[in-house]
C-alpha cells in the first residue's frame, strides 16, 4: 500500500484531500468522568481514503472516543466542537466495529453463518478464513482466533467504508495474532481502517499511519496527532537518544 504524507494545514487539507477522506477540523470532545471533565483535542488531521492507521496511547487517553467520533457513535453525554467530514466519518457512514471481546459481540445462541445473514452475504465467512465445517457452529464451539474471524466477518459482511478493530489481538496468541492481522489486511482493502492496539508489533505489522494520542497541557485531555509510520519511528528514536 502506498505510504500518504500526512496534511497538518487545514487549507492544504482543504484542497489535498479526496472528497471521502476523513477530515477533522480543530475538534474537541469532552466527557464526564469521576475524575472530571475529560476528552481528545484533534488539529487539523486528515485520514487518507484506504489508509490503516493504527491508534495507539495509554489506558484512558481516548482511543475508543477517538474511533467513537470518526464512527459516529459518541455516547449522547459527549460534547463535541469543531468540524468532522468526510463520506466514511459521521452517523451517515457505514461502519463496521470488531470488539475486543469477540464471543461477547457474536449471539451465543445463534449459529455464525446465520448471524453474517442478517447484514450480508455468508459467503464472507470462507473469505476470512473460517473453515466451511464451522460455519455452522456456534460461538461457543469455536476457539478464539476462530471466533475472531467470524466476528470480522459480521463487521464487514455489510461492505463499511471504514473497519474500527478495537484490540481485537489481545486475547489470541502469536500465530492467531498473525492469522488476524493476515485476514485485517485482506478484508480491509478499499476501506479505511482504525486499528486501536497496545500491541507495537500488530500495528507496524499492519498499518501505515499512527495516530499518537499524547497528554496535552490541559489535564484529562489528550492530543491526536496523526504520522505516517516512519515518521513515528523517528520521532520515537529522537525522543530516546534525547
Amino acid at each position: 500500500m502506498t505510504r500518504t504524507p500526512m496534511v497538518t494545514n487545514e487549507a492544504a487539507a482543504a484542497a489535498a484531500a479526496p472528497a471521502d477522506a476523513v477530515v477533522l477540523n480543530n475538534v474537541r470532545v469532552r466527557y464526564p468522568s469521576r475524575a472530571g471533565e475529560v476528552g481528545i483535542d484533534v488539529d487539523d488531521v486528515v485520514i487518507p481514503v484506504g489508509a490503516r492507521v493504527a491508534v495507539m496511547g495509554p489506558s484512558g487517553s481516548g482511543k475508543s472516543t477517538l474511533a467513537a467520533l470518526i464512527g459516529g457513535f459518541l455516547p449522547p453525554e459527549a460534547t463535541v466542537t469543531g468540524e468532522i467530514s468526510g463520506a466514511v466519518a459521521g452517523a451517515d457512514a457505514r461502519v463496521g466495529y470488531i470488539a475486543q471481546d469477540s464471543f461477547g459481540a457474536l449471539n451465543p445462541l445463534m449459529r455464525v453463518d446465520e448471524q453474517v445473514a442478517l447484514v450480508g452475504d455468508p459467503a464472507v465467512l470462507g473469505a476470512v478464513g473460517l473453515p466451511t465445517d464451522l460455519h455452522h457452529r456456534f460461538p461457543l464451539q469455536l476457539s478464539g482466533g476462530q471466533r475472531q474471524r467470524a466476528a470480522i466477518a459480521f463487521a464487514v459482511a455489510s461492505h463499511p467504508q471504514m473497519l474500527i478493530a478495537d484490540e481485537v489481538t489481545s486475547a489470541l496468541d502469536s500465530v492467531a495474532i498473525v492469522e488476524v492481522l493476515d485476514t485485517l489486511a485482506a478484508v480491509s482493502e478499499g476501506s479505511t481502517l482504525l486499528f486501536l492496539s497496545h500491541h507495537v508489533p500488530a500495528m507496524a505489522y499492519l498499518c501505515d499511519h499512527v495516530i499518537s494520542l499524547e497528554p496535552s497541557a490541559q489535564a484529562g485531555v489528550y492530543r491526536a496527532v496523526l504520522r505516517t509510520w516512519e515518521e513515528h519511528e523517528r520521532t520515537q528514536a529522537a525522543e530516546e537518544v534525547a
